[in-house]
C-alpha cells in the first residue's frame, strides 16, 4: 500500500497514451492542508508530496487526452454471470516508496500456486474483498479490461486508511469502466460528470453490499467516504444528496461543491482541473433526485438509465469534430461546457425505454439542479 493521502487508479491502455490517473481527494484540498498553519509539519509534508504527485500526473494525464481515439467497449457489450468472466486480481505492495515506483512488490496472485489472504495484511485484505465484490456487482454492466489501482494508507491523523472503504474502492474501479465505455476527458466539465458517475456507482456498490443487505434508497446515506477524516467536522469526501456539506474542517479546508448550475465553478484547468472534483456536485444532486424519485432500489432503474446514457456511442460526439481530436486547452473548455445538458439529453432520451415515471424523474431532477430549464 501506498503512504499517500491519496487514492487513484491508473489504467493501463495502448501504448499507455490513454493512462487515466485521478485522486479522490480534490487537489485543492490537498493544497489547503499543504498550507495550513493548523496542522502538523508531518501532515503539510505528506499533503504536499500527495499534491505533487496528483499535479504531474494530471499534467502528463491532460496531455495525452488531445487524442480520443483509444479503445472502448462495443455498445450493448455484458458481462455474463460465469466466474471465468470475473477479472483475477494481483495485489502489490509498494512499501511506502510512493506512486513513481508502482506497482511494487507482488504480495498476492489470486488463482496463483498457494494463493491465501492469511499471508496478506489488512490493508491488502481489504482491496481484495472489495473488488470481489466489485467485480459480482459490474457482472450488471460492461466489461472492462486491464487496470491498476493504487490505494493510500492515509496518514491517520486527518484521514483514516482508504482501503477500508467500499465505495471509495467501487468509485477508482468505476473510472476504468468510464475510460473503456465511454469518453469522458478528466477536464472542465467533462471531468466533473466524470468523476460524478464514479461517485454514482461508488454509492451504488455501497447501498448493493450494505450490511444489513441491499439497501434501498430512502435508506441510503448519500456520503462518498464516509468515515475517512479523522478530525471534527469531516463526515465524508462528498454528500451527493446535500453537495458543500460534507467536510468543514476549521482552519484547514471545507467542502466547495454546488449542487446547482447558478453556482457553477469556472475555474482554470491548474485548479482541479478546472474543478472536476467541485462540480461534481450538480449531477451528483441530479442522480439522487432520480433515485428518490423512483424508490425501490437505485441500481434497478436510474443506474441502469446513467450507465445507457455513459455508453451511448451520441457521447463521443461531444468531444470530436469530424473525427478530430481536440488539442488545445481554450477547445478543451469549450466544448466541455455542455457536457451536462449532453449527458441530460442522453438520460431524458434511456428513461423514455422504462416508463413515464422514469423520465418524469429525470427531467425534473435536471432541472432541479439547473441544467435544464
Amino acid at each position: 500500500m501506498t503512504n499517500n493521502m491519496i487514492c487513484q487508479n491508473a489504467l493501463h491502455q495502448e501504448a499507455e497514451k490513454h493512462r487515466h490517473c485521478c485522486s479522490i481527494i480534490p487537489s485543492y484540498v490537498l493544497k489547503d492542508i499543504a498550507e495550513s498553519n493548523n496542522v502538523t509539519e508531518a501532515v503539510r509534508t505528506i499533503a504536499t508530496k500527495s499534491l505533487g504527485h496528483v499535479t504531474a500526473i494530471h499534467h502528463a494525464r491532460t496531455s495525452a487526452q488531445g487524442d480520443f481515439s483509444g479503445p472502448s467497449a462495443a455498445p450493448g457489450t455484458t458481462f455474463t454471470s460465469e466466474p471465468s468472466r470475473r477479472p483475477l486480481l494481483r495485489i502489490y505492495d509498494s512499501q511506502q516508496r510512493g506512486i513513481d515506483d508502482l506497482p511494487g512488490i507482488e504480495v498476492f496472485v489470486e488463482g496463483g500456486v498457494g494463493a491465501s489472504t492469511e499471508k496478506i495484511d489488512e490493508s491488502a485484505k481489504n482491496v481484495y474483498g472489495h473488488f470481489r465484490n466489485i467485480a459480482d456487482f459490474y457482472l450488471k454492466y460492461p466489461n472492462s479490461r486491464h487496470s491498476q489501482w493504487a490505494f493510500g494508507d492515509g496518514d491517520y491523523k486527518l484521514f483514516d486508511n482508504f482501503t477500508k472503504l467500499l465505495d471509495v474502492s467501487g468509485h477508482e474501479f468505476t473510472h476504468a469502466v468510464v475510460d473503456y465505455t465511454g469518453i469522458l476527458p478528466y477536464w472542465y466539465q467533462a471531468g466533473a460528470l466524470n468523476e460524478s458517475i464514479a461517485d454514482v456507482f461508488g454509492s451504488m456498490i455501497k447501498q448493493y453490499f450494505a450490511p444489513g443487505g441491499p439497501q434501498k434508497v430512502e435508506d441510503a446515506d448519500w456520503l462518498v467516504g464516509e468515515g475517512i477524516w479523522l478530525v471534527p467536522g469531516g463526515r465524508a469526501l462528498r454528500d451527493m444528496k446535500d453537495p458543500g456539506s460534507a467536510f468543514d474542517i476549521a482552519g484547514v479546508t471545507k467542502d466547495l461543491q454546488p449542487a446547482h448550475m447558478d453556482h457553477y465553478a469556472e475555474l482554470p484547468m491548474w485548479e482541479d482541473n478546472g474543478g472536476v472534483h467541485i462540480n461534481s456536485g450538480i449531477p451528483n444532486r441530479a442522480f439522487v433526485l432520480v433515485a428518490k424519485a423512483l424508490g425501490g432500489f437505485s441500481w434497478d432503474v436510474a443506474g441502469k438509465i446513467w450507465y445507457d446514457s455513459l455508453t451511448d456511442p451520441k457521447l463521443r460526439k461531444v468531444f470530436t469534430i469530424h473525427d478530430e481530436p481536440i488539442k488545445n486547452e481554450g477547445e478543451q473548455r469549450s466544448r466541455s461546457k455542455d457536457t451536462f445538458k449532453a449527458f441530460a439529453d442522453l438520460t431524458i432520451e434511456h428513461a423514455r425505454t422504462h416508463s413515464a415515471n422514469a423520465l418524469s424523474a429525470v427531467t425534473n431532477a435536471w432541472k432541479g439542479v439547473g441544467v435544464l430549464h
